[in-house]
């Protein structure tokens, strides 16, 4: 499918989307200051609203301990690397990154709550930002392409602690990301996938090169802060996972701010959060099966892009099944309950699809009219899931 094909479908999409969130917020609002009296009638009967409640937060906790899980396998990885740096550590250390992108895109739905109220679930919001923010400008961290001496490696004067990379993570625009999967991605993989190694080779004493540079101790040299920031990323990491987990559960804020929410109003923001994941998943579609260019902003990491058709489609996958918890909060009233099986449906065949046996090809070796051949496959089968994701968008924002 060509980029123009593409950007008028997904244009179509955002706007039945923002259109019909905004309604759909609007309404939420109206109800709330205008009829203070009584509660409007519950749009799914208490039993099925507990059951939905409790699959939500239970879903959150597991991809929360999953992602867990893969972050201290992955600080491990890293401590490995760093401890004696070759292609090959680098490579291990990579395959663990790949791990806990996958991990935390189970919490996609999840997080999305966050984003389509930030006013009540704004611990939520920070929580994600610490830890998933994407798209990140690698030019604040570290060298990239021709640009031989930015970001905070090569700034000696900037003092690398936890608390100074927390201060500085978002300080003065969301681009300016230190923290998180992505930041570590950066430092892993580069740009352009080609990490090479000896950029983490400890060095412990000055060259007169490096005197004459202006460096006055080992500690300074962008290759030492470039193995320091790593090391400072994975621990905090790991501590914004245990505090994410915290916040999900918390009384006091995320769950307990939502089950003091109206079964009215969990409908309501569920269903927006439905909508909201789904948009977001077509346009990653769209990047996926895009031609690329330089000027393009991207909303899958280039780690993921320019990674096998299996993980491309993990990384779909993992995020879609999450949405499974904002269908059980759709209204059951009326006409309403035969929407909702046909929403289930068509979120059912779109998961059946991505779990599709993925072309034989990819594991062999193949001359270059069988790649062109899966190539056609792979972009089929992109197609054929972002009509899927379209037309459960439609079928929720149909009246």
């Amino acid at each position: 499918m060509k980029i123009a094909h593409y950007t008028s479908l997904l244009t179509i999409a955002l706007c039945l989307c923002l259109s019909a969130c905004d309604k759909e917020a609007a309404k939420e609002q109206s109800s709330v200051e205008s009829a203070p009296k009584t509660e409007a009638k519950p749009t799914l009967d208490a039993q099925k609203l507990q059951t939905a409640n409790n699959y939500l937060f239970a879903q959150g906790e597991e991809a929360i301990d999953s992602s867990l899980e893969s972050a201290q396998l992955l600080t491990a990885a890293i401590n490995s690397f760093l401890a004696t740096p070759s292609q090959q550590s680098l490579a291990q250390a990579q395959q663990q990154w790949i791990a806990i992108a996958l991990a935390y895109r189970q919490f996609f739905y999840d997080k999305q709550i966050a984003l389509v109220d930030p006013g009540s679930f704004a611990e939520l919001n920070k929580a994600d930002f610490r830890i998933g923010t994407f798209p990140i400008q690698p030019g604040f961290i570290d060298a990239f392409g021709e640009y031989k001496y930015s970001g905070m490696v090569f700034d000696a004067g900037f003092e690398l602690t936890k608390e100074s990379l927390s201060h500085q993570h978002g300080l003065t625009d969301v681009s300016e990301v230190v923290l998180g999967i992505h930041a570590i991605e950066f430092l892993l993989f580069n740009i352009d996938g080609k990490r090479q190694a000896e950029d983490f080779n400890a060095v412990t004493s000055l060259s007169e090169s490096d005197k004459e540079n202006g460096y006055q101790k080992a500690a300074e040299l962008p290759n030492n802060r470039r193995r320091e920031i790593l090391r400072l990323q994975a621990d905090i990491l790991l501590d914004d996972l245990r505090e994410l987990k915290n916040i999900w559960l918390s009384q006091e804020l995320t769950r307990g701010t939502w089950l003091a929410l109206s079964a009215g109003q969990q409908t309501s923001k569920a269903k927006r959060t439905l909508t909201n994941s789904l948009t977001n998943l077509m346009v990653e579609i769209g990047d996926i099966n895009a031609e690329a260019t330089e000027d393009r902003e991207l909303t899958v990491p280039p780690s993921i892009l320019n990674n096998t058709f299996s993980i491309k489609r993990q990384y779909l996958t993992k995020a879609l099944s999450s949405c499974q918890a904002g269908v059980l909060f759709l209204a059951e009233e009326g006409k309403l309950k035969e929407k909702k099986k046909h929403v289930e449906k068509l979120l059912n065949e779109a998961l059946a699809h991505l779990a599709t046996a993925e072309s034989k090809a990819n594991n062999d070796k193949k001359d270059s009219q069988a790649e062109a051949s899966d190539d056609k496959k792979h972009t089929e089968f992109w197609q054929t899931a972002f009509s899927n994701l379209k037309e459960i968008t439609e079928a929720l924002l149909k009246n």
